[in-house]
């Protein structure tokens, strides 16, 4: 279901929103290390690569778009839960992610559906 391209957008698209509060806290660590490894990268690489993403100013914040649909439905969850999980999200995480969603052709109802499953959760 995921092309190379998709693996690499998706681990991508991960560490823009940890960054995106200019801190990666352990649950996002966590988040991001479980998808690397399920896509078959390096755990040295993503370890070197959370370490560094703060201080890279040249990742760009484009929203991300994936080949079909349904992964742009799974990653925008996983990115839900990594952002709802945090102690202090950031407003622009949300907004970020409805981006990536207009662009991969999710209208807004399944979003703020998919944002509300994930809140309910974690209460």
């Amino acid at each position: 279901m995921f092309t190379v391209l998709d693996k690499s957008n998706y681990l991508k698209g991960l560490l823009i929103v940890a960054k995106m509060n200019n801190k990666i806290e352990d649950g996002e660590k966590d988040i991001i290390s479980s998808a690397s490894n399920r896509f078959g990268f390096s755990q040295d690489f993503i370890n070197e690569t959370i370490q560094n993403i703060l201080a890279n100013d040249f990742v760009p914040n484009t929203p991300i778009q994936f080949s079909k649909p349904a992964v742009a439905q799974e990653f925008i969850g996983e990115c839900l839960r990594l952002v709802i999980s945090k102690d202090d999200p950031a407003p622009r995480e949300i907004l970020w992610l409805n981006e990536v969603a207009k662009i991969n052709q999710l209208d807004d109802e399944w979003f703020l559906i998919e944002k509300r499953s994930v809140q309910q959760k974690k209460k």
